[in-house]
């Protein structure tokens, strides 16, 4: 099937300029003599136009070569990445049945959760001395005497 296929782009290849040269020569002649091509001119002829048809073939097989390419880029980056996700998730649960059998999560666990609650209880201490520290600043601070106020507030009222 293949060949039929290679052996079908040859033929086209070929016979296409075969084929437009012929139906150029049996237009319509014009007024005058037409003159007629000789052998070398009839190769020159044909041989420009393969030249056309491969450079338009090279251009074609161009694209696909780009446009393979990046496919194939796109699905060795998606392999690589399914690959390295399945690496990664046997030795994490590797890594964790041992460790859980050892005991050293559950100790690194309960670590991390005595740190968060002094740290909890840190900042607590912390808010509730500066709170603290606000009220008896308050506290300390001398209040205005309410008669000489009004007396300011309303100078000519007896």
């Amino acid at each position: 099937m293949k060949s039929l296929r290679t052996l079908a782009l040859v033929v086209f290849i070929f016979g296409f300029p075969v084929a437009l040269f012929e139906a150029y020569r049996f237009l319509p002649k014009t007024a005058g003599t037409v003159p007629s091509l000789s052998y070398a001119e009839t190769v020159t002829i044909l041989l420009a136009a393969l030249t056309i048809v491969l450079g338009v073939l090279a251009l074609f097989v161009a694209g696909l070569a780009i446009w393979g390419y990046q496919s194939i880029k796109a699905e060795a980056i998606g392999a690589a990445e399914r690959s390295a996700d399945k690496a990664v998730d046997t030795a994490l649960m590797q890594a964790v049945s041992k460790n859980l059998n050892d005991g050293k999560i559950n100790r690194a666990i309960r670590k991390e959760i005595s740190h968060m609650v002094r740290r909890e209880e840190l900042h607590a201490a912390l808010r509730y001395s500066a709170a603290f520290a606000t009220e008896e600043d308050e506290a300390t601070q001398k209040k205005p005497d309410v008669e000489s106020s009004i007396g300011k507030e309303y100078p000519g009222g007896d």
